[in-house]
C-alpha cells in the first residue's frame, strides 16, 4: 500500500512539473513573439540602435501602433524573472535586450532593485550593453513604483551596491561618475523631494476649491493682473447699459401711443 502510494506521488509529481513546464515554455514564446514584433516596428520607424531606441521609446510605448510593448509590460510585471533567466533565447541582439529591459518599468519597487541586481551581473558576465542598463537605472514608465528607485533610496545597501558597481562600470564618463555620487550623498533625493513638493503645491493651488479666499485671490491678481479691474469695469458699466435699455423701451412705448 505504501509503495503505492509512494508511486501515485512521484507520477503526479512527474505530471503536474511537465505542465508547469509547458506553461512557462507558452510565456516564453509569448514574449519572445512580443519583442520581435516591437523590435520589428521600431526598426520601421528608424530606430536602428539603442541610443535612438532610448530616445523614443517613451512616445512607443503609449502608441496604439505599438500595442506589442503593452502587452509585454503587462507581461513582465510577472514573469521579468523567468524572462531574465532566457534572455539568450528571448533576445538575441541589443535591440531586443533593450526592448526586453525597458518593458519591466511597471515592476515593484522591490522587484526593480532586484531587476537591476540582476542585469547588473548580466553586464559583469558580457551578456548586457552598459547603455542598457545605464538606460534601466531610471524606468521608462514614470508613473510606476519603481520610478527614480535608486534616487528614492539612497541608503539601501542594495541600491548601494548598485550604485557603487556602476561607478566601476563607467569609470570613463567623469559626469556619470558626478551623478552617482550625488545618489550616494543623498543629494539627488533632497533635490528631488525639493521638486516634488514644488509640483504638488502648484498642482493643490490650481485644483482645491477650498483654498483660503484670499491667499487664492492675491494668486488670481498676481497671475492675471488685469482680470480684477475687468470685473469692476463690468459693474460699473452695468446700470448704464440698464438705464439706456429701460429708456429704449419707454421711447418705443411712447412712439407707439402716439400712431393709435
Amino acid at each position: 500500500m505504501t509503495t503505492r502510494i509512494i508511486v501515485f506521488f512521484l507520477l503526479f509529481s512527474t505530471v503536474f512539473n511537465f505542465h508547469l513546464a509547458g506553461a512557462e515554455t507558452n510565456d516564453m514564446e509569448r514574449i519572445r513573439t512580443l519583442i520581435v514584433g516591437a523590435a520589428t516596428k521600431a526598426e520601421s520607424i528608424g530606430c536602428r540602435n539603442i541610443d535612438i531606441l532610448a530616445d523614443n521609446y517613451k512616445g512607443m510605448r503609449s502608441s496604439p501602433k505599438f500595442s506589442e510593448l503593452q502587452d509585454l509590460e503587462a507581461d513582465l510585471v510577472h514573469f521579468w524573472r523567468e524572462a531574465l533567466a532566457n534572455m539568450g533565447r528571448l533576445a538575441h541582439s541589443d535591440m531586443e535586450k533593450a526592448l526586453l529591459l525597458y518593458s519591466c518599468g511597471g515592476l515593484s519597487s522591490k522587484d526593480y532593485i532586484d531587476l537591476l541586481q540582476e542585469s547588473l551581473v548580466l553586464v559583469k558576465n558580457g551578456d548586457l550593453d552598459r547603455e542598457i542598463f545605464y538606460d534601466i537605472q531610471t524606468p521608462f514608465n514614470e508613473t510606476s513604483d519603481a520610478w527614480a528607485v535608486l534616487i528614492k533610496n539612497p541608503e539601501n545597501p542594495a541600491v548601494r551596491e548598485i550604485i557603487k558597481s556602476s561607478k566601476k562600470i563607467f569609470h570613463d564618463m567623469p559626469e556619470r561618475i558626478s551623478s552617482y555620487d550625488r545618489i550616494l550623498s543623498g543629494k539627488s533625493f533632497r533635490e528631488l523631494e525639493k521638486f516634488e513638493t514644488g509640483m504638488r503645491d502648484e498642482v493643490v493651488l490650481n485644483s482645491n476649491p477650498t483654498l483660503d479666499t484670499r491667499n487664492s485671490t492675491t494668486v488670481v491678481q498676481e497671475v492675471f493682473p488685469e482680470r480684477d479691474e475687468t470685473i469692476k469695469k463690468r459693474w460699473v458699466k452695468l446700470p448704464m447699459i440698464i438705464g439706456v435699455f429701460v429708456g429704449l423701451i419707454g421711447a418705443g412705448i411712447w412712439f407707439l401711443k402716439r400712431r393709435e
